[in-house]
């Protein structure tokens, strides 16, 4: 076999919330050589105890893998961070992604939220940064944490050319990022921020060159001047003064933020993260889906009789993103209209959310999968809403509430030989209890523009590693 490595997304099951993870595998090598996750919360549940299994389920498909190469948060929201302490518990984290939001904008959303001003809640969505790195400390802690700063519409530069394959030694993550000093503006909106490092708009980060991370924050905050300028006077007293002075200002605080801000709506922060092959560096990339329309969730290694494959592999993931017309045309100029058109997989904003979306969006963006992460009965928001799901009925609509939805593909290098055939590459290439070509054909699916081959090799590829749990 020729194929050199897999990926892999999985959606977990959380009900209203968002947990989700992706892994980079090397052919021959058991543990994934990058593991990611994309937030960890959920209202439907918040005991330590209901995030075991999902926790003990992710050490699994990493096959023990005890280090969490990139954490990413989107926000600050409950039902997207109540797993995390559990999750910090289990994994050390190499690189940890926050949206940067001024200490004025993540007040503004606590305020919004209503969120107890004694509770370890507060203390969290006041300072992320020291919050969490206490939280990881005793793990073996977060070894760098990154603040995504607002994006001004450039898209990081396509890349070129392509490197030797396998990468030596392990496969590492880097960016165009800055470290912040005592001396840095940002620094004064967190409590210990030193250190930290900045992504700026228009970069990416790289695994290697094969796999790219591209983030997009955009805040949309709405909060007065008068209110921005009360919290900037009292940031120290917020970030560094003792519990019985900062009680105060919070209250005090709170009640100037509800006098001035008409505010609707707390989701206004959500970091999306753009996930993919550099695809440049590959031969080949493809992604397995299934042909149905809400489709059930699916266990790991289990494919639908009906399966198809694609050369758009990338993941789009958008927490509780807004993406009305204005908003999605912003976004798209900071991702670049290449990626967009790369996507396999999108997580829909917000649960499915009417108020984050705009009717047409899903042909804007035409994922083969559609996911909507949400419990339809809890806490009355009834998500994802009817006309969301109408939008992205054509993009196979995927509800994972109590089980949990995964899919992966192949990055493949080299090429075969373009003097072989397609039927006598994937005869050479499957093992002998690999279906024929005529039944592995799919009614109405993508079939790689008549190439049986591609199709032939995953499967085979994937009943060599189905205990690898990639699909």
């Amino acid at each position: 076999m020729n194929t050199h490595a897999y990926f892999h997304y999985h959606f977990h099951p959380v009900g209203q919330g968002l947990f989700a993870s992706g892994c980079l595998y090397q052919s021959n090598i058991e543990q994934p050589r990058f593991l990611w996750v994309y937030d960890c919360g959920s209202v439907s549940f918040q005991s330590e105890d209901k995030w075991k299994p999902l926790i003990d389920g992710l050490k699994q498909s990493a096959q023990g893998k005890a280090c969490i190469n990139l954490l990413t948060l989107s926000h600050f929201d409950k039902d997207h961070i109540t797993g995390v302490t559990a999750l910090l518990k289990e994994f050390t984290v190499d690189t940890l992604l926050l949206p940067y939001v001024p200490l004025w904008e993540r007040l503004g959303e606590v305020f919004a939220m209503n969120v107890t001003l004694s509770s370890a809640e507060m203390s969290y969505l006041i300072d992320p940064v020291t919050f969490l790195r206490d939280l990881a400390a005793s793990r073996g802690g977060i070894r760098r944490i990154v603040l995504v700063l607002p994006s001004n519409g450039e898209a990081p530069a396509p890349e070129e050319g392509r490197p030797a394959f396998p990468p030596d030694g392990p496969w590492t993550l880097e960016g165009r990022m800055r470290k912040a000093d005592a001396a840095d503006p940002l620094v004064a909106d967190f409590g210990n921020a030193v250190g930290v490092e900045l992504l700026p708009s228009g970069a990416a980060l790289k695994v290697e060159s094969l796999w790219e991370f591209v983030a997009y924050n955009k805040p949309r905050g709405d909060v007065t001047e008068e209110f921005k300028a009360a919290v900037n006077h009292m940031t120290e007293a917020l970030l560094r003064g003792p519990k019985e002075e900062r009680a105060k200002v919070l209250a005090g605080l709170k009640a100037l933020y509800e006098s001035t801000v008409a505010r609707t709506n707390h989701n206004i922060i959500s970091l999306f993260l753009y996930a993919g092959p550099i695809y440049p560096s590959w031969e080949a990339c493809k992604l397995l889906y299934g042909e149905a329309n809400m489709l059930p969730s699916s266990d790991y290694g289990r494919l639908s009789f009906q399966i198809s494959a694609t050369n758009q592999c990338s993941v789009l993931y958008s927490g509780d993103g807004y993406l009305t017309e204005d908003d999605f045309d912003h976004m798209k100029t900071s991702f670049g209209p290449k990626r967009l058109s790369l996507l396999g997989v999108f997580q829909v904003c917000h649960h499915g959310s009417r108020a984050n979306w705009h009717k047409g969006l899903a042909d804007k963006l035409q994922p083969h999968v559609s996911v909507f992460s949400s419990d339809p009965n809890q806490g009355g928001t009834h998500h994802p809403h009817a006309e969301v799901l109408r939008d992205f009925w054509p993009y196979r609509p995927v509800q994972v509430n109590t089980e949990g939805y995964a899919l992966g593909g192949l990055l493949i290098f080299p090429p075969p030989s373009p003097s072989t055939t397609s039927t006598a590459l994937a005869a050479h290439a499957a093992p002998p209890d690999t279906p024929s070509l005529e039944e592995l054909a799919v009614e109405g699916g993508d079939t790689l523009h008549g190439d049986a081959y591609w199709m032939a090799r995953i499967l085979a590829c994937l009943r060599e590693h189905q205990g690898r749990e990639i699909v």
